[in-house]
C-alpha cells in the first residue's frame, strides 16, 4: 500500500507554540472503532468520580470511561471486498482536529475566564479557524449527519444493507468534508456560552442547520456542546458584522435548558452528561433524529440575537 507523507501540525494557544501529534495516513483496519465523540474531547466530561454517563432514549444510564462511548465500528471505512485495492478510510481526516482538541479546550476555558463574563471580546489567544474545523468535524461525524446522508441515499436507492450504507456514508463525508472546511475559513462569528449554574449535555445530534446536501456554510447556524460548562454558538448569516469574530456570554440555567432541549430534539439514541442527569423530553424519547420545522426553535431566535443579520434590502 502506498503511504502518504507524515505531517506535523501546530496550534497556537495562549501565545505558546504547541506541537501536535504527528498525523499519519492510516491503513484500513476492519472493525476499527471510529469515534464521533472524540476521546480528546469526551475526557473533558468526567464527573466527580472520573467517569462519563450515557443515557439512552429509554432512560437507561451507563457510566464508563469516556473512550468507551461515542463510536461506530468501521464508521469511516469504505470496504468493497476483502482484498480490493479500493478499500480505504477517511479516519485520518479527523486526526488533525482530534489532536488539536485538548489545546483548544484549554484555550476556550482560558478565554472564558480572562475577562468580564458578560458578552464581549478579550484579546484572543485562540486560533479560531482551527476551532471552526474542530466544530465542523463534530457535525459531519455525528450520527445525526450520518442519518441525513442515509435518508438522502435511500430516497434515491431504496433500502440499503448496513455495509453498503457505511461505505456510501463515508464516501459522502469524504466528498464534502474538505470543501466544508475550506468554506469555514473566517466564516461567521462564534459566541462561547459559559454556565456556572447548570451543565450542558452532548448527544448523537445537536442543533445545526447543516444538511448532507450542503457544501458550504452559507446561512449556517449551530449550537455545539463543548464541555459541561461550555457550548459554542456558530452563525454564518448572509450579511453580518464580522467583529468580534469570537465573543462570550454567561448564560442562565434557563438558557442552558433551552440548548439542552435542542440537543435532545436533534439526538436519537444517546445523550452524555457529567454530573447532572438530564430530564428527558418527548423530542428525545421518540428515538428519532428530529428537528424543528425549518430549524425555527427558540434556540434559533437566540442565535439571531447573538449574531444579528443585516437586511440588505433596506
Amino acid at each position: 500500500m502506498q503511504r502518504r507523507k507524515t505531517y506535523v501540525y501546530k496550534v497556537l494557544c495562549d501565545s505558546n507554540e504547541v506541537i501536535l501529534k504527528q498525523v499519519k495516513a492510516r491503513n484500513v483496519i476492519r472493525g476499527e472503532k471510529h469515534h464521533w465523540w472524540p476521546k480528546s474531547l469526551s475526557k473533558s466530561w468526567l464527573d466527580r468520580n472520573g467517569m462519563v454517563s450515557r443515557i439512552d432514549s429509554k432512560g437507561v444510564v451507563i457510566r464508563s470511561n469516556p473512550k468507551e462511548f461515542g463510536h461506530i465500528s468501521d464508521g469511516h471505512n469504505m470496504f468493497f471486498n476483502k482484498e480490493s485495492a479500493w478499500n480505504t478510510t477517511i479516519e485520518n481526516y479527523f486526526d488533525y482536529p482530534d489532536n488539536a482538541m485538548p489545546q483548544l479546550v484549554n484555550a476556550v476555558e482560558n478565554f472564558v475566564e480572562a475577562a468580564d463574563p458578560n458578552i464581549g471580546c478579550v484579546e484572543n489567544p485562540i486560533q479560531i479557524d482551527i476551532l471552526r474545523e474542530c466544530l465542523l468535524s463534530l457535525i459531519v461525524r455525528s450520527p445525526m449527519y450520518r442519518s441525513s446522508i442515509t435518508n438522502m441515499l435511500e430516497n434515491f436507492r431504496g433500502s440499503l444493507d448496513k455495509p453498503e450504507t457505511k461505505r456510501l456514508v463515508a464516501a459522502n463525508i469524504r466528498q464534502k468534508y474538505h470543501s466544508l472546511v475550506k468554506s469555514s475559513k473566517n466564516a461567521g462569528r462564534l459566541v462561547i456560552l459559559c454556565s456556572n449554574d447548570a451543565e450542558f449535555v452532548f448527544g448523537d445530534g445537536f442543533y445545526t442547520t447543516l444538511s448532507s446536501n450542503h457544501e458550504s456554510l452559507s446561512h449556517f447556524k449551530a449550537v455545539i456542546p463543548f464541555t459541561p460548562q461550555i457550548a459554542i454558538v456558530w452563525s454564518c448569516p448572509s450579511a453580518y458584522n464580522p467583529n468580534p469574530p469570537i465573543a462570550k456570554m454567561a448564560v442562565t440555567e434557563r438558557l442552558v435548558t433551552m440548548v439542552n432541549e435542542a440537543t435532545q430534539v436533534y439526538s436519537k439514541d444517546y445523550l452524555f452528561f457529567s454530573n447532572d442527569q438530564p430530564v428527558l423530553i418527548e423530542g428525545f424519547t421518540c428515538n428519532q433524529h428530529m428537528q424543528y420545522v425549518d430549524h425555527e426553535g427558540d434556540v434559533c431566535q437566540f442565535v439571531r440575537e447573538l449574531v444579528p443579520e443585516f437586511n440588505l434590502g433596506r
